[in-house]
């Protein structure tokens, strides 16, 4: 026998993921839509829209997010960011709460639905998550769309801090021989070296036009940066220039000696590749030129402009090749950070080489102590205190 619905109730019923949905009929002739993980949540839920007096603005979380995306991030962010947050809101959010209106939206659904997405999706994701919510609805707040914003006092459970894995000295001594023994067959390889040395994202590295290295004066000038970035509700994803992260990352990198030589290098296998394989790369169908005719330094064996996945490719068999732990491509920037400190030389330069403007940014982040390094502060500080001396028991 079928269950009848309890009076005052209204249209309740359960979807094929296991939501179960209050539907009503809002001020404006709308049905609109509430979920919840119980029947009994979705009751309270339509009752509390039967009890919540119509505001004039009626408008649903999917329609404000659309709004606030459009008019409010997109003018603000880099096209990589833009993308990020459409893929967060249409991803996650509209799809559960985007039909709720938002003057219905309470602080208990949106915690539910954080705890939901915490079974299925990693902490750094639904994080993001709940920034988006509580940035987008203190600005309706702000605008009065709503009275107070129910995403202010979400929680999620406190975060594992990881240790970032970077080369130790002899490791990245290792790397480095192992890179370059490929550099004769494969010049891409002194990407990685050039991270190591430099400290470099490898976004910039891959944004270096040849006007950018300045090799009588030993430095680098980073102007710009290039990656993937995909179109929002699309498949596609292509290369496209941006602006560096920050502002402090338009900056001007010095470089010894060993990556000027490099660089030169480079520069020769470039114009070597160039002027073999240029007439056999504009026969063909697919030939964009751009990259090229732009100056950029690291094309690829078909004259394209590396994404960095041929480069994150190479790091690995290098790795392998050397019996090294696998320390990504954001890792050798993390190493060279680490390298820096070990030597004793002062965190607001390296803040400066990193494109950071806070020094503390640097320490929290892109240094490391290394096992070995934590021994001789011990012993060093032994030394201090009790000039070598052992105390007998």
């Amino acid at each position: 026998m079928t269950k009848r619905r309890a009076n005052g109730e209204g249209s309740i019923y359960r979807r094929r993921d296991g939501l179960w949905t209050a539907q009503f009929t809002a001020p404006d002739g709308r049905r609109r839509y509430l979920y919840a993980h119980t029947r009994t949540e979705a009751a309270a839920l339509l009752r509390s829209a039967a009890a919540s007096p119509p505001p004039a603005d009626t408008r649903t979380l999917g329609e404000w997010l659309s709004e606030w995306l459009e008019v409010y991030v997109r003018p603000t962010v880099r096209p990589r960011t833009y993308a990020a947050y459409h893929a967060e809101l249409y991803g996650h959010i509209v799809p559960a709460l985007g039909e709720t209106p938002l003057y219905l939206l309470r602080e208990e659904a949106l915690q539910r639905f954080l705890a939901r997405e915490l079974g299925r999706f990693a902490r750094s994701t639904v994080s993001h998550l709940r920034t988006r919510l509580q940035t987008s609805l203190q600005k309706a707040a702000d605008l009065g769309y709503i009275e107070k914003n129910p995403a202010a006092r979400l929680v999620l459970p406190p975060a594992d801090k990881p240790e970032r894995l970077v080369f130790s000295p002899e490791e990245q001594r290792r790397f480095e021989l192992a890179a370059m023994s490929r550099f004769g067959r494969q010049w891409l390889a002194a990407v990685p070296v050039l991270l190591l040395r430099t400290g470099l994202r490898i976004g910039e590295a891959l944004g270096l036009r040849l006007e950018d290295i300045d090799l009588e004066r030993k430095e680098l000038r980073v102007r710009r940066t290039v990656g993937r970035v995909r179109a929002p509700g699309t498949g596609h994803a292509p290369i496209c220039e941006g602006e560096p992260k920050t502002r402090q990352s338009r900056r001007t990198v010095p470089i010894d000696t060993f990556t000027a030589e490099l660089l030169r290098a480079a520069m020769l296998r470039r114009a070597e590749m160039i002027r073999r394989s240029a007439e056999r790369w504009r026969a063909s169908p697919r030939w964009d030129g751009t990259w090229l005719e732009r100056g950029f330094l690291f094309l690829t064996s078909t004259g394209a402009l590396s994404d960095g996945t041929d480069i994150r490719r190479l790091l690995r068999s290098v790795e392998d090749e050397a019996g090294l732990p696998p320390v990504t491509l954001h890792g050798l920037r993390h190493t060279f950070a680490t390298r820096w400190v070990e030597s004793g030389l002062d965190i607001k330069s390296l803040s400066e080489l990193l494109g950071h403007s806070d020094t503390q940014m640097t320490l929290n982040i892109y240094t490391h102590s290394l096992p070995g390094q934590k021994r001789a502060c011990v012993d060093r500080l032994a030394e201090l205190l009790y000039g070598g001396a052992t105390a007998s028991l």
